[in-house]
């Protein structure tokens, strides 16, 4: 560690000016952390602040980082900021960049796992019988019947009455969207993820080519390397996070951000 200079003062009044527009704080917990996240991350944004307020920060971090080979850190031994190496620094940002993403993907799982339950519960529970019933579009054949939704026996689901969308369009619509469809693609999306979080890491003979992320309990092989442990580097991690996301998508979740806004003044 490294006291700071009024070169490395600089920049850690530049990294405290984002902490403060993102949480009104000079120096939240792992701000160092998430303002290097911010400066390799397109359209990134922290707490309150979103990128067009981030954007005037984050060039001011940049220009503080010009002057200096060290970065910044908060040391809660001694209360203050510290300057460190770039390489001390690199090894705990992917540490604690790994582990982040490792939280974010197991509350995405268990959102996903709580949306397709949900799913299926209600399909279940627009079914009259144990069979998953499959809908079928009914145009109205004369002026006095209905356009109606059919069930697998042909008893009538529901009349299909839009004010002004088209009604056929609406009708097959909901039917595409019966019970059985639904259920068909709970239990497909629930394989798909299954199947995403089995994916493994890297594996090889030679220890300087297997991911330091691959571990004996998970890859079924033993990682003979000294970095096991470590975080992802086969771009394994990184995959299955954006499937899950995507995944998480077609169920309505979306990715997180608050709308921008100002700190309270006194």
């Amino acid at each position: 560690m490294h006291h700071l200079t009024p070169t490395l003062r600089a920049l850690a009044d530049a990294m405290s000016d984002v902490s403060e527009h993102a949480y009104c704080a000079g120096w939240l917990v792992d701000t160092e952390y998430e303002v290097w996240r911010l400066l390799h991350e397109e359209g990134g944004r922290w707490g309150q602040a979103g990128p067009d307020t981030l954007a005037p920060l984050l060039d001011a971090v940049r220009a503080a980082r010009r002057r200096t080979n060290f970065w910044i850190v908060g040391d809660e031994a001694v209360g203050a900021e510290q300057a460190i190496t770039y390489e001390a620094w690199r090894p705990m940002y992917e540490k604690w960049a790994q582990r982040r993403q490792d939280q974010d993907l197991s509350r995405l799982v268990a959102w996903i796992r709580d949306a397709t339950e949900a799913a299926d519960r209600i399909a279940h529970a627009a079914c009259w019988d144990a069979q998953p019933d499959v809908w079928t579009a009914r145009p109205a054949q004369a002026s006095y019947e209905r356009y109606t939704i059919v069930d697998h026996l042909g008893d009538g689901v529901v009349a299909v009455t839009p004010e002004n969308a088209d009604q056929d369009g609406v009708g097959q619509h909901i039917a595409l969207h019966d019970p059985h469809a639904v259920l068909r693609r709970v239990a497909a999306d629930r394989r798909m993820l299954d199947d995403l979080l089995t994916e493994h890491h890297t594996v090889s003979d030679d220890p300087f080519y297997t991911c330091p992320a691959a571990t004996e309990e998970r890859e079924g092989e033993t990682n003979p390397s000294s970095r096991d442990g470590g975080a992802c580097d086969c771009g394994r991690d990184a995959r299955v996070y954006r499937r899950v996301q995507l995944l998480a998508e077609g169920y309505g979740w979306s990715p997180p951000g608050a709308e921008e806004t100002s700190c309270p003044t006194n």
